[in-house]
């Protein structure tokens, strides 16, 4: 029972992080505000739905599922503070905003990745995907597997918008060489 209880206590964690967070650390202009509540309430969704799931089940406790989960909720907060920390000059906005940047950031997880920030957010979302062991979690299995496409195809979008502003800006050249060795939301295992 207390690894089920972590792994809500895990989720709900990651998920407060990435609100809170956000909301103090990247940059907003009044257009930009619709993507962050839009994102907040899918994830105060998904939490609900998925912690519901794991407290209203027998599961066996000490599964695999909610170990592997909750390391992924307790690294998708790390990466989000470890990219936080990397960025801390760089004045970020949020994503889909119309800003452009004049520093591009490659220290830190940007050594590995170009939208590190992102792939912190889908690791959140990928990690209740893991969890299985019941019948009842079939739903709620499939309910966040399509939020995690969703997800991933709307922070896709944001980082495809992101890396056409760098390369429409003075650092093209440099953000050209950047692409071509690091990875956009994982390493890239082939450089």
């Amino acid at each position: 029972m207390p690894t089920i209880y972590a792994t809500c206590i895990f989720m709900f964690l990651a998920f407060a992080n990435q609100v809170i967070f956000s909301a103090t650390y990247f940059k907003r202009t009044g257009k930009d505000n619709h993507c962050y509540y839009l994102g907040g309430l899918v994830g105060l969704l998904t939490f609900v739905n998925i912690s519901d799931a794991i407290l209203s089940c027998n599961l066996s406790y000490s599964s695999w599922e909610f170990i592997v989960s909750s390391f992924l909720y307790l690294f998708s907060i790390f990466l989000f503070h470890y990219s936080a920390a990397s960025a801390r000059h760089a004045d970020l906005t949020l994503s889909f905003s119309k800003e452009s940047t004049e520093i591009l950031v490659t220290s830190g997880p940007y050594r590995w990745v170009r939208h590190p920030f992102y792939s912190s957010y889908l690791i959140y979302w990928f990690a209740p995907t893991l969890l299985k062991n019941d019948i009842l979690f079939s739903q709620q299995r499939t309910i966040a597997l399509c939020i995690l496409l969703l997800m991933f195809s709307i922070y896709r979008k944001a980082a495809i918008q992101e890396e056409q502003k760098f390369m429409s800006s003075d650092l093209a050249e440099q953000y050209r060489q950047y692409h071509s060795k690091v990875g956009r939301f994982v390493p890239k295992l082939w450089r």
